[in-house]
Parts: C-alpha cells; sequence; structure tokens
C-alpha cells in the first residue's frame, strides 16, 4: 500500500472515499461530533446525526453517496467511541475498520482525516498506563498508518474463489500547519509495526503441513535478508536433547566465548524476565541461569552430556566472575 501524508484541506481532496472519525462526547445520552472543523464535511453529517444513525460508537460505520461540499466520491463517518477515552489504540482500531470496510466495496484507495489536535490524555481509568497518552501528531499519524495496513491483511490465501481485495493507497491528511517532513519517520513506524504484525499473522494461519520447522526457519531468514537483519538457523547438528530433561526441551551446545558482556546480557535477562530460566554456553557446556522463587538468589545449573548429575551454584550476589569459575571447575572434573 502506497502511503502519503497531505494538508489538502477535507472538502478539497480528490478520493474515493474520504474518512471521518466522529467521537461521542456525551455522559448518558450520545452526543456524536465530527472530527474535523471543515465547515463542509461538518454540514454533511448534519442530518446522519440528527437521524441518528451516525451516533460516535465504537466501529459504527455509516457511508455517504455523493456528499455535497466535498470533492471525495464518498465520505466515511466511523465511530471512535467515547471522546473521554479515545486513545492512540481507539485511533489504530478504528483506521483498521476503515480498511476492511472499504475492501468489501472494492475500493482501492482512501483518505483519512487525522484529528486536528492530539495531545492531552484519555481517561486512565479506561485504558492501560501504556495506552492513554495522547502523544502529538507523530502518534496519531504512526496509529492511523499502522491500523490501516493491518486492516489490509487478507488471510483467505486457500479460497477457491479468492479475490484479490487489496487496497493500494492511503491519504493521510493533516492539519495545515503540520511539518510533513518530519511525519514521514511516523508513517514509516506504523507501516513497519503494521507489515510486522501481517508477517506474523501470515506464519500463524499457515496450516502446519505448510508450515514446517525448515519452512518457518527459510521465511524467517527470507525476512531477515530483506530488511537487513542477522539470522542464524539452528538445524540438527547445532540441537541436541541434554539428559534428564523433558521432551520438547532443547539446549545448544556451540563453543562461544566466555566473555563478560555476553555472560552479564544473560544474568540481566533472567532479572528483567521474572526470573525465568535463560540459557547460557560456557567452554562448550550448556547452563541455565535463573532467580529461585523461594529464596530470591539467582541460580545456575550444569547439564552435563552423558551424566546424570546437574551442578548448581548459587549466590545472592551472583556475578560473571562467579560463572567463569564455575565453568572452569565443570571442565576440569567433567569436560
Amino acid at each position: 500500500m502506497k502511503i502519503v501524508l497531505s494538508t489538502t484541506a477535507l472538502s478539497q481532496i480528490d478520493t474515493e472515499c474520504l474518512v471521518v472519525p466522529v467521537l461521542d462526547k456525551g455522559e448518558k445520552d450520545p452526543a456524536p461530533e465530527v472530527q474535523s472543523s471543515d465547515a463542509a464535511v461538518r454540514k454533511t453529517a448534519e442530518d446522519l446525526i440528527a437521524s441518528k444513525e451516525v451516533t460516535g460508537r465504537l466501529f459504527e460505520t455509516v457511508l455517504l453517496h455523493r456528499p455535497q461540499g466535498l470533492k471525495a466520491k464518498r465520505v466515511l463517518f466511523v465511530g471512535g467511541g467515547k471522546a473521554k477515552n479515545f486513545s492512540s489504540i481507539e485511533l489504530r482500531k478504528i483506521a483498521g475498520t476503515a480498511a476492511r470496510f472499504l475492501k468489501t466495496k472494492t475500493l482501492r484507495s482512501f483518505a483519512f482525516a487525522a484529528p486536528e489536535s492530539w495531545s492531552g490524555k484519555a481517561d486512565p481509568s479506561a485504558q492501560s498506563t501504556t495506552s492513554f497518552e495522547r502523544g502529538g501528531m507523530q502518534d496519531a499519524v504512526k496509529s492511523i498508518t499502522e491500523g490501516a495496513v493491518a486492516g489490509d491483511f487478507d488471510p483467505d490465501y486457500y479460497k477457491s474463489d479468492r479475490k484479490d481485495l487489496k487496497l493500494n493507497d492511503l491519504t493521510v491528511l493533516v492539519p495545515a500547519s503540520a511539518d510533513t517532513k518530519s511525519l514521514d519517520q511516523a508513517v514509516q513506524v506504523g507501516r513497519i509495526i503494521g507489515e510486522s504484525q501481517n508477517f506474523t499473522r501470515d506464519l500463524v494461519n499457515e496450516p502446519g503441513n505448510r508450515m514446517t520447522p525448515v519452512i518457518l526457519a527459510e521465511r524467517a531468514k527470507k525476512m531477515s535478508d530483506e530488511v537487513g537483519l542477522k539470522c542464524e538457523v539452528y538445524g540438527p547438528d547445532k540441537i541436541s536433547v541434554p539428559p534428564n530433561e523433558g521432551p520438547g526441551r532443547l539446549a545448544f551446545y556451540e563453543t562461544i566465548p566466555a566473555d563478560n558482556a555476553y555472560l552479564e546480557s544473560r544474568i540481566a535477562a533472567a532479572r528483567k524476565h521474572g526470573g525465568r530460566a535463560q540459557a547460557v554456553v560456557v567452554n562448550g557446556h550448556a547452563a541455565e541461569v535463573w532467580i529461585d522463587e523461594a529464596s530470591g538468589e539467582l541460580m545456575l545449573g550444569w547439564t552435563l552430556p552423558g551424566k546424570s548429575e546437574v551442578l548448581v551454584a548459587n549466590t545472592a550476589d551472583f556475578t560473571v566472575e562467579h560463572l567463569v569459575k564455575s565453568a572452569e571447575s565443570v571442565s576440569d572434573c567433567c569436560g
């Protein structure tokens, strides 16, 4: 999907469909308000609001053809729910709602009106602590882009009568005062997040006979090559099942340098992730570091190939030096 920014007035944008959010500012009874100061757009919504066809209810969609006073061939009013609860999450969701709705109409392009003001906070009681902030126009543009890209996802690969309903173009309409150059990065970030979601959904939706471990690795490697990420695929030559471990538990026996930066990162990861076990490899020996729930101490467990016992060392102030010393002891006695 090609995504561009525009400062063109909503009434003057020439598009197959203009999408405008509507919020409900009422406490008990609906009090819908169009999220645009454009007089022609507000006038277009007057009769629909008066007839209660447009209420601002979350995910509500009302499509109007040939709206008077607008260059757009159609206008789609999308409900964003209660104004006090409206955050970047709702903005992303209604952009996806608009994309999915317009796909069913076989439209290929549309323009989405970004909020003219995107600051302050939504009601924290209705949001998580990470979502109620309204982070300015960059946050709004990112959310709209992400939602539209994710909403364009089509999983029906194996339908015999499948039709290509992909959207080709999206224009995000921002206020005339906006710096479109600075917002270009927000578009790219939103696109990356949306496409990453679609990539993951694509993998998950495949049946097991079409997404074997080998094919999954190939897809991951291809994606990494396309975006410049490093990808290392571990095959049977690098994977073995440790003794006394249940099915599904794999350890990687690969000799890597026992450098401080690597070991510190694994210890930090164990602390960061609530004490969950983190795999480490020192001098060719597989081990795990984790936080003991009872004592709160950081633990080190060695799994030795060909031996039944697991050596465990623990200390409240575990450091890289302790880890290296334990590794040397394992190599001396059991290596």
